[in-house]
């Protein structure tokens, strides 16, 4: 997917414990999965945040109050394409 760069996203460095045996695979992968280990897991990250959002299943307050509150559209956008609640 390409990604067009409109939104300023601000980002936070975390540590992340991810089993080495995992990290071999997505760094063996890179090719094929046409992103590099560390946008793969962003990617996955981003998108399984934005899915629980929009399942319901967890957080509070409603989910269209974390959108709005965390600002996240822009982030889902540029990362997933995609975006939870349209305008």
């Amino acid at each position: 997917m390409e990604k067009t760069k409109t939104t300023k996203i601000e980002y936070e460095t975390v540590t992340l414990k991810v089993p080495k045996a995992i990290m071999k695979l997505l760094r063996d992968s890179e090719k094929s999965l046409e992103e590099t280990a560390t946008e793969y897991l962003e990617h996955s990250l981003v998108d399984m945040v934005r899915a629980d959002i929009e399942t319901q299943d967890c957080f509070v307050p409603t989910p269209r109050g974390i959108v709005e509150l965390y600002n996240l559209d822009p982030v889902f956008k540029e990362i997933t394409g995609i975006t939870v609640f349209k305008a």
